[in-house]
């Protein structure tokens, strides 16, 4: 009877440090879903407010390609530099960001390396890097007081990295996370997440260094970033910095919610 023991102890213990290593191995797919395009993808764009827009892509110091796609407004008062979420590629986040516009912005999105036309080894150091070098191309364009940093789920990281380093006029965030160790402990709590996951993204520790006016949105029942996750971000905002909470709001809906639309009207419609 020991011996059986023995035996499926050992058993199960082999099992779980399988499942650790294949978590340690297959993170990035995990956090990253995305969808390549071509070389010569045509983007189209059946939107109220696209009406013109320009495709760049941007070469990293270290041979990396970021395509990057300029939405524009015929008077605009500024530019939101987007980073999307984990999923799809600047096709699919054209037709969810693309409302932002009739605010009189134009919009920079551009996709991490691996999704659509971008290209390169992904890892964190080069995300960020990325996103500073986005940032870079709107400088070029607009005065950073016109310059909006917008972050949607795991994106809000990389916005408040950029946010933190630089001095934009607003940073929004949309279902923000406190840090990615937090996220993997909601949904890998009997593993040990600290040290298998090589991804950091500490929201926690940039929003810090934040000067600009930030306001975030998160719903209490986002299941894929956990509104606990969020709302810990609250004591480390500034006095004027606002933390919308928006009942009964997903991961994915919070743009459906009045309390949503009038708060983004009431900072982006000025």
């Amino acid at each position: 009877m020991k011996k059986v023991i023995f035996i499926i102890c050992n058993i199960l213990i082999i099992t779980y440090l399988l499942a650790c290593l294949g978590l340690y191995l297959g993170q990035e797919k995990i956090l990253f879903l995305p969808e390549k395009l071509p070389e010569n993808y045509q983007f189209r764009f059946q939107s109220t407010w696209i009406q013109d827009y320009e495709e760049h892509t941007l070469a990293s110091q270290d041979d990396g390609k970021i395509n990057l796609l300029w939405f524009k407004t015929k008077k605009p008062k500024g530019v939101i530099v987007y980073c999307h979420g984990n999923a799809g590629n600047l096709q699919r986040w054209a037709s969810i960001i693309d409302d932002l516009m009739r605010f009189e912005y134009d919009i920079i999105l551009w996709d991490y390396r691996t999704y659509g036309k971008s290209l390169g080894k992904l890892n964190e150091k080069n995300i960020l890097a990325d996103g500073q070098l986005i940032y870079e191309f709107a400088k070029i364009h607009f005065a950073e007081n016109q310059i909006v940093v917008y972050g949607r789920s795991l994106g809000t990281g990389v916005a408040t990295y950029l946010a933190a380093s630089n001095s934009p006029s607003q940073l929004l965030l949309e279902t923000p996370y406190y840090n990615l160790k937090d996220v993997a402990g909601f949904h890998f709590p009997y593993f040990p997440y600290s040290l298998l996951l090589k991804y950091a993204l500490p929201t926690n520790d940039w929003l810090k260094e934040v000067r600009c006016p930030i306001c975030i949105f998160h719903g209490t029942y986002d299941r894929t970033v956990p509104y606990q996750s969020g709302v810990k971000l609250k004591p480390l905002l500034k006095p004027n910095d606002e933390f919308v909470t928006i009942e009964a709001g997903d991961h994915n809906d919070l743009n459906t919610f009045q309390l949503y639309e009038e708060k983004i009207k009431q900072i982006l419609g000025k």
